[in-house]
């Protein structure tokens, strides 16, 4: 028993010496109180003021980070307006910085990812309390119910990610006079005060996402959203599905992994083979899942409604399909006409003035215009672009189809996936869809599989379009390269690890202190 006694002192002794030099150097932080203020504007626009409160208490620190989820259900799905931002800390106004390694005091970043945008203010601190405020102005945050005549405001203040306990949150969302307001939900929610146009929520905790969903009923609010009570209640029924089904394989993997796994394995090969040897067999394999849709979908709908973070294909893709219906004329020397009056559509018009914007020498004219270099500089910008033209067309689709439907296609996008990446004989080049009809096939395989003949680039250096085209594709794909450089390593918990593919990363948005 001596012995032993000794033993367990020697090992104490060797313990406390192994762990002080780690507890010396650990840090920790608290968040006594997250306070939102929302305003409703008349224009539909929505005015948001966060109000933080960290306190650092042990360790030191150089940033308070937070994500602003922008993509979501048809009913939160939202339009960041990156240029409205004010930061502050303890009341000093912040300016912006790229200097996101430096992390200069009294400054702060907005960058754009995969889910939204994240938002870094930067002040060293080291055992004291500090104040962050973050405002910023958001638009298509406001929908109309048209089927049951109301106005619906939901909007996640938090995402899923962000782990840290809050120990008390506060929201209060004002909308225009002669509106009244009616609270739907609220993620915690302890205390409430609704009195006219004035909605009051505050709850002691908060861990998670939070959101909230505020009936509107009024006449004087424009710009919203137009949607219907079914195409909520299908976005809502299609997460609680995958979140069952998601609980319910964690806890069955558990209880029966060994078999799982080799069930899983041999009815994937079996499917997998099927899929392989009817792409083998019958060269219109693809097609003939794909052209049913014609008539119901966009080829951009189709294969944009479902897919990932595919910007550059995405952007490179419609640029060419612009060129091809008119609406963008190539001239000698790497310049550009653009015809406005030529678009056809929503994303026609927000890719002109994408593509005005990112001229040099212009005055506001649309004739001679010549591309800039900074789509590799202003990368941020780019990205929420893309965001924008992806989320418009699944809109579409959930606006088109609903119900059975929409479940279908889902299953044959998904089918045509498994296929087109057992098709090994794809050409298609940037001269097939400038001189074809832009098929749904053409736009799905460059979709999954890219535009062939790249290699090409060289031998087109006297040719306008060609010269035009690699820049913008080059300059594109960098800035997305830099921007998931950037990214791949953080340890924020803001990012997923399957936010490239997933479509539950409306929620996936995180936040902290480091």
């Amino acid at each position: 028993m001596k012995r032993l006694q000794v033993f367990m002192a020697v090992v104490f002794v060797v313990l406390t010496a192994v762990l002080s030099p780690v507890s010396a150097y650990a840090s920790s932080y608290s968040i006594p109180e997250a306070e939102f203020i929302i305003y409703i504007n008349e224009d539909g626009s929505v005015d948001v003021a966060e109000h933080w409160t960290l306190s650092f208490e042990e360790g030191s620190f150089t940033r308070f980070y937070k994500d602003i989820v922008t993509y979501g259900d048809i009913e939160d799905s939202v339009t960041l307006d990156t240029e409205s931002f004010y930061v502050t800390i303890d009341d000093v106004a912040c300016s912006y910085t790229d200097d996101r390694d430096g992390r200069p005091d009294y400054t702060y970043n907005v960058t754009a990812s995969t889910y939204g945008y994240e938002v870094d203010c930067y002040k060293s601190s080291e055992g004291v309390t500090r104040h962050y405020m973050i405002c910023y102005r958001i638009y298509d945050a406001v929908k109309y119910v048209a089927d049951e005549g109301y106005y619906l405001f939901a909007y996640r203040l938090i995402g899923a990610n962000f782990d840290k306990y809050i120990d008390y949150v506060k929201v209060s969302v004002y909308s225009p006079d002669g509106t009244v307001n009616k609270l739907l939900y609220a993620s915690e929610n302890d205390y409430e005060i609704t009195n006219g146009n004035y909605t009051n929520v505050s709850a002691d905790g908060s861990d998670g996402m939070y959101k909230i969903k505020v009936r509107l009923d009024g006449d004087n609010i424009g710009g919203a959203v137009s949607i219907t009570s079914e195409q909520i209640n299908n976005a809502r029924k299609s997460s609680a599905m995958e979140s069952f089904w998601e609980g319910f394989v964690g806890v069955m993997s558990v209880l029966f992994f060994p078999v799982i796994i080799v069930i899983t394995i041999v009815r994937k090969s079996i499917k997998n083979g099927r899929i392989k040897r009817n792409v083998r067999e019958n060269p219109n394999y693809i097609r003939q899942i794909i052209d049913p849709w014609a008539g119901t979908l966009s080829a951009f709908e189709f294969a944009y409604g479902r897919a990932g973070a595919s910007y550059t294909k995405l952007f490179s893709t419609y640029f060419v399909y612009m060129i091809q219906r008119g609406v963008i004329e190539v001239l000698p020397g790497r310049r550009f006409n653009i015809y406005s009056d030529r678009c056809e559509n929503r994303v026609d018009s927000d890719m002109v003035d994408f593509l005005v914007n990112m001229a040099v020498d212009t005055d506001g004219s649309l004739s001679e215009l010549v591309l800039s270099e900074n789509i590799e500089a202003r990368y941020n910008d780019f990205v929420s672009f893309c965001m924008s033209m992806r989320n418009r067309f699944r809109e579409a689709v959930d606006s088109k189809i609903r119900g059975k439907e929409n479940k279908q296609y889902r299953k044959d996008y998904d089918l045509a996936c498994k296929a087109a990446g057992y098709e090994k004989n794809v050409q298609i080049s940037v001269d097939d869809l400038l001189n074809g009809s832009f098929s749904h096939y053409e736009v799905f395989m460059v979709m999954t599989t890219g535009v062939a003949a790249y290699e090409n680039y060289d031998s087109y250096d006297n040719d306008s379009f060609y010269y035009y085209f690699y820049d913008i594709d080059t300059c594109s794909r960098r800035s997305f390269d830099t921007y998931n450089d950037e990214h791949s390593s953080s340890s924020s918990g803001s990012s997923c690890s399957s936010c490239s593919s997933c479509s539950s990363c409306s929620s996936c948005g995180g936040g902290g202190a480091d």
